[in-house]
């Protein structure tokens, strides 16, 4: 007597089962794997098992990027120092007029050595950033000037993750500007990790400077593992021209010429809060968004690492609002050493 409605209670479980299947079916028909792109301006991009993404049509990336990124790295010290001898070391003594080292005092050796330091970081983040524009220009990620004509800020965001999740931007190579780009840019922060600790002054926010590092060479790593070179390297476009205004800034106090110390410093603070504290959170969130539902599962640690980026330099821009306001006004009105 019990087998009539166990058979009913089958045949209704089988009905309840396959009602909900065909509910679950019309609400991934209606509702895509990246529904996050609707509140978003990433919303235009097509979803993840999508075959519309446009193709990229460049030849295939040189298998030895790795060696050259690699001796890159090992160069650039190399270099620094040849540069220090020859050239920053002679021109430091030259406009502090500092004495030649037998003669100098601790003082002057170490004022000679920041003096050298920073015009050799101020050449290099300027030769970044003109690699970075270089590997910008035209580029439809690039926001406004540097895009296309008719590029909004809005289309930037929603091209630079253009490619993924899919075949397209994963089996794609790099175009040659931004190849170039992310090998100089890979080489210097690894090369600048190992100087940081074997050749420059240790100064207070030294475990910040450090912490720093770390997470940018781990932005840098992570993002070439996952073949998201493209917004690793738009992270890497909004550092580089603050830190040219910042080297420049203390060549310019040192060198006793407090005008252009002023403007480079007022340059400073108006690009660090319009690239690394405006532009620098959006490409974070949409990293975020891409990692959790967007199918980039590779974007979420990035996310992570991004923020703490801009904790960082949400904490030494405080500092360096504190500084201008207080030599403002002890200076009247310039920046001085």
């Amino acid at each position: 007597p019990a087998l009539p409605g166990l058979a009913d209670t089958l045949v209704w479980g089988r009905q309840v089962l396959g009602t909900r299947m065909e509910r679950m079916q019309g609400n991934t028909r209606k509702r895509p794997p990246n529904a996050f792109f609707l509140s978003s301006p990433l919303r235009h991009l097509p979803p993840a098992h999508s075959c519309c993404w446009p193709p990229l049509s460049q030849p295939s990336r040189s298998p030895s990027s790795f060696h050259n990124t690699t001796a890159l790295a090992l160069l650039i010290p190399l270099l620094r120092l040849a540069l220090h001898t020859a050239a920053l070391d002679p021109l430091a003594r030259a406009i502090l007029r500092a004495p030649p080292r037998p003669r100098a005092t601790a003082a002057e050796e170490r004022r000679v050595s920041k003096f050298a330091e920073a015009g050799w970081k101020c050449g290099a983040y300027a030769l970044l950033s003109l690699l970075g524009f270089a590997a910008a220009r035209g580029a439809a990620w690039a926001p406004p000037p540097l895009g296309p004509p008719g590029t909004t800020l809005a289309s930037a965001r929603v091209a630079m993750w253009a490619g993924w999740p899919g075949k397209g931007r994963a089996a794609a190579p790099l175009p040659p500007p931004l190849a170039r780009y992310w090998t100089a840019q890979a080489s210097f922060y690894a090369a600048s990790l190992a100087m940081l600790f074997a050749w420059e002054h240790r100064r207070s926010d030294f475990p910040v400077m450090v912490a720093h590092h770390l997470t940018t060479v781990a932005l840098i790593g992570g993002a070439a593992a996952a073949r998201l070179e493209v917004p690793g390297a738009a992270v890497a476009a909004l550092h580089d021209p603050a830190d040219v205004f910042l080297e420049f800034a203390k060549l310019a106090s040192a060198a006793g010429c407090p005008g252009a110390a002023t403007a480079s410093f007022l340059a400073l603070m108006l690009t660090w809060g319009i690239t690394r504290l405006g532009l620098l959170p959006l490409v974070a969130s949409d990293a975020w968004r891409a990692g959790t539902v967007g199918g980039i599962p590779a974007a979420k640690p990035l996310a992570v690492l991004l923020w703490a980026l801009v904790a960082m330099h949400s904490y030494w821009f405080a500092l360096i609002a504190r500084i201008a306001v207080g030599q403002l006004v002890r200076g009247g009105g310039r920046v001085t050493q």
